[in-house]
């Protein structure tokens, strides 16, 4: 399973590197998505701040891919991107 967290917090490390931040540490944005009940009954006895595991169906929607090239032109940075619908969720059973 990839740890989005460590990715993002790795990723903010090589930005404040590249240029140091002067003022504060930069916020540590996630994806996330959100369910009803009748979707996902077992959230009527989930709790706020627990952490639980599922396994989700998707559809790539859309893909995109660029390079970019830094300051100074001597790096580049590619960027790639998807998007997907959810079709389908399945809670890990305990």
């Amino acid at each position: 399973m990839y740890d989005i967290v460590k990715i993002r917090k790795d990723e903010l490390k090589k930005k404040r590197e590249l240029k140091p931040m002067e003022c504060c540490e930069p916020m540590l944005w996630l994806p996330s998505i959100s369910f009803n009940a009748t979707e996902l009954p077992e959230i009527k006895t989930w709790k706020v701040g627990n952490e639980y595991e599922m396994t989700i169906k998707v559809k790539m929607t859309s893909f995109s891919k660029n390079e970019r090239t830094l300051m100074g032109g001597s790096e580049s940075k590619e960027n790639t991107n998807a998007s997907f619908d959810i079709l389908g969720i399945e809670p890990k059973s305990k």
